[in-house]
């Protein structure tokens, strides 16, 4: 199913065919909603939303401009499944109080009516990072029938893009609601995804305050606004409203929900203050790419040798041996994958990198400018690509706005062949991105030449092959080999690393699983360094009782515990494309000597299948030469 995108042009748009009254009062509850022991369009659901409400202004109050957003919601528990919805997680950008959240009210409303109002133990805040915050409830003691409710106000001086409103989740919605009172000095354009809601218009009038001169200079470098003072303006009231919206549940293999939830994004277009000309906030990707380049934390760190000193001076002693453009490239990227740590952030920069070299941790996006500025200082072409991860939504190449992007990689040229490079883990082959990177494209910035480029996905690679011997007691014993390239290979060199000093109790663990009883005599990894190599893995392994001994007969299962033991993907019905990351290609092939004295009596079916798609094919073959037994799997 592809993901419907509507553009609303203009926030002139009206479908005057809904009142609008607030769809829902703190603590009225109703005899029904009490009652209810299902969802009437849902009846296997193990909770609903009943009401799902947000009230957002444009606040010009303080001579600045913010917007601020009221939030108003409330759940229905039906089953214990659902009592996790008691835990709930309200992120906002705390740096530099750019976000504040208050007004905070939650309570739990049992069956019988009586109300439970929650405290400071069940409401409080957690640092996520050194940016953002999370504003926490934890409902205790829930009932089946009960309804959670809560309330609070958030104040943001994010106005380029104003608060994305989802009327849809992982469980049904009875009514969604969103209003937005916004001057008609500000002018939004509006983008639907997925069900398009129904949209209400009115107009009324009012004196507002006008912005001090440069509030709002974020908005465009030349910054619009005038001094304060009082001046009429129409408030464009829009309600955008659903009701009885279907759940969305999360199936495997797909990017994120918010690529595919209904829900509407507010976009600042124009400012135009009284008795001044109109201004185009709305931006070209050209604009954005020159932008960039001046932006003190961005083009700057990568041009300017004073953010890049100590990085420099650290490595120049390397570089020096280095005696093609090929070998730079490959002693910076190891240079700084071995010595400055990714803290698990995404996002650019923020003051200096060699700030972030000293600290040894860094943002996704700080480890790969550091990389892009380093082979500029060493006469080598790089540009950074600016993407957005996969959990962090598929980015829109329509429409020019840096918030959708939360990383980035570079782009290299290494031997006149531009490469992608995602620094950052120094057991991933440096041909590999991140796989939360590949996320279908990026944004390269190359000034007047900036464009789209697509990340391609790799093939996985894996390959097993066991040389076994099976006895007349039904223990296997022999050889297995092993072979990973892509990212099973950085998951192996990752467990390796992590396990070196226990004798690497991982792979005994991993065959546990399935044989309890085997016995690993040796143990030998190549190339766990080396990691643009296959890494490889031998061992040496006896299986007693691995295969049923019974009146003469003996059973074998000739895959060893590996492969899939079931298909992962269950649905009856799929909503979303079946969405891989990358290419996988397994095959796994065993030669297996039998004992003297028995004969093959059945193998087991030959099977060679390509989905009509050609997205898959699956290949299993058995040949029988005297008493060795081989056979091969192969999974594309």
């Amino acid at each position: 199913m592809k993901t419907k995108l509507t553009v609303f042009l203009c926030l002139v748009l009206s479908v005057s065919i809904l009142a609008q009254k607030i769809p829902i009062k703190w603590g009225k509850i109703s005899k029904a909603d009490l009652e209810m022991k299902s969802c009437d369009f849902d009846p296997d659901a193990d909770a609903m939303i009943l009401g799902d409400y947000g009230a957002l202004r444009i606040d010009l109050s303080s001579g600045g401009i913010w917007y601020i957003m009221d939030y108003h919601v409330r759940i229905k528990i039906f089953k214990k499944s659902a009592f996790d919805r008691g835990d709930i997680s309200i992120p906002y950008y705390s740096y530099g109080n750019g976000e504040k959240i208050s007004g905070f009210k939650a309570q739990v409303i049992l069956p019988n009516g009586k109300k439970r109002i929650l405290g400071k133990k069940e409401i409080f805040d957690e640092k996520i990072n050194k940016y953002w915050s999370d504003k926490k409830i934890a409902a205790p003691a829930l009932e089946e029938g009960c309804i959670i409710e809560y309330k609070y106000k958030k104040k943001s001086n994010q106005i380029y893009y104003l608060e994305d409103w989802y009327f849809q989740t992982d469980i049904p919605t009875r009514v969604s609601e969103f209003h937005t009172n916004i001057p008609d000095w500000f002018r939004y354009i509006a983008f639907s995804q997925g069900l398009s809601p129904l949209v209400d218009e009115k107009k009324y009038s009012k004196n507002l305050i006008t912005p001090r001169r440069g509030t709002v200079a974020n908005i465009n470098s030349g910054g619009v606004g005038r001094p304060g003072g009082n001046a009429a303006a129409t408030i464009v009231n829009t309600r955008y409203y659903m009701q009885n919206v279907p759940a969305l549940k999360r199936e495997q293999f797909i990017t994120t929900m918010g690529d595919y939830y209904s829900k509407v994004s507010l976009q600042l277009q124009a400012v135009k203050f009284p008795n001044s000309t109109s201004e185009n906030v709305t931006t070209s990707w050209p604009k954005i790419a020159e932008s960039l380049e001046e932006n003190p934390s961005f083009g700057d760190q990568l041009n300017k040798k004073k953010y890049t000193k100590k990085l420099m001076d650290a490595i120049s002693r390397s570089l020096a041996s280095a005696k093609s453009d090929q070998e730079k490239v490959e002693i910076l990227y190891d240079y700084i994958s071995q010595n400055v740590t990714w803290n698990k952030l995404y996002g650019f920069t923020s003051s200096s990198l060699d700030d972030a070299f000293e600290k040894k941790a860094a943002t996704s996006g700080e480890l790969n400018l550091m990389f892009i500025a380093l082979c500029r200082r060493s006469n080598i072409k790089a540009f950074p690509v600016l993407i957005s991860t996969r959990d962090h939504g598929r980015p829109m190449e329509y429409y020019p706005k840096t918030d959708q992007f939360n990383h980035v990689v570079s782009f290299v040229d290494v031997g006149g062949k531009l490469t992608l490079f995602d620094v950052g883990d120094s057991n991933r082959d440096p041909s590999l991105l991140r796989l939360n990177s590949l996320n279908y494209k990026g944004w390269a910035v190359d000034g007047v030449n900036s464009q789209w480029i697509d990340l391609p996905a790799p093939t996985d690679k894996e390959t097993t092959m066991a040389v076994l011997n099976l006895d007349e007691n039904g223990t296997l014993s022999g050889n297995v080999n092993q072979r990973f390239k892509g990212y099973c290979a950085l998951d192996g060199r990752t467990a390796y690393f992590k396990n070196k000093e226990k004798d690497n109790k991982h792979i005994k663990e991993d065959w546990q699983e399935t044989f309890p009883d085997i016995v690993i005599e040796k143990i030998d990894f190549e190339n766990e360094k080396k990691v643009n190599d296959p890494l490889k893995c031998a061992l040496e392994i006896s299986i007693p009782q691995a295969a049923q001994v019974s009146d003469g007969f003996i059973y074998v299962s000739p895959m060893l515990g590996l492969g899939l033991d079931e298909n992962p993907l269950k649905q009856k019905k799929r909503t979303f494309p079946v969405e891989l990351p990358v290419k996988t290609n397994e095959q796994y092939i065993l030669n297996l000597t039998i004992p003297e004295g028995y004969e093959v009596v059945e193998l087991p079916e030959q099977i060679s299948t390509t989905m009509d798609t050609g997205g898959a094919k699956f290949q299993f073959r058995v040949s029988q030469n005297e008493n060795t037994i081989q056979v091969i799997s192969k999974v594309e």
